[in-house]
């Protein structure tokens, strides 16, 4: 693996968005936005977890991803992503706040995911229903939403220790 920075996430996550708006033009019934974040989102999860700036290489693959969906997206998107508020706010607690609407709801949708991929998401017993995901990519998912809520804890952490001079 070549020597992972914040340019290079940055350039993967610009490259993952440009990538998934031209693949969903195609499409005759598209997918969502959220759906291809959340799964390239644990490709470079799972790469880069271990590499001792993670958490800064992350934001940089998500604000990579999230600057070309705003670029692509129509000036009034009502869904305007909680990061890109946070970029304008420039205010630590408010980043922090939207980082965890971030991930919480990434966590979510990975979980929501998952569970419908393992056939707990049908209410309906007697349809058959092929599942969302295959096993590994349903396995991707839950292992984003473990690293996901692990990185929020420690940011989390790390705040609390700058506010308090390191103890918690």
């Amino acid at each position: 693996m070549s020597a992972a920075t914040a340019g290079k996430l940055f350039k993967s996550g610009k490259s993952a968005a440009a990538d998934w708006l031209a693949e969903n033009a195609q499409r005759p019934n598209s997918i969502s936005a959220a759906v291809c974040r959340a799964i390239r989102l644990t490709d470079a999860v799972l790469q880069y977890e271990a590499v001792p700036n993670f958490p800064e290489l992350l934001a940089a693959w998500e604000r990579g991803f999230d600057s070309t969906m705003r670029a692509a997206a129509a000036p009034a998107d009502a869904n305007e992503s909680a990061s890109s508020i946070a970029m304008e706010l420039h205010d630590d607690a408010a980043d922090f706040l939207m980082l965890a609407v971030d991930i919480s709801r990434g966590i979510e949708t990975c979980l929501a995911l998952a569970q419908a991929s393992a056939g707990g998401g049908s209410a309906d017993h007697d349809a058959v229903q092929p599942p969302v995901l295959d096993c590994d990519e349903a396995e991707r998912l839950l292992r984003l939403a473990q690293v996901s809520a692990r990185l929020l804890s420690a940011d989390a952490e790390r705040r609390l220790k700058q506010r308090t001079g390191g103890a918690i």
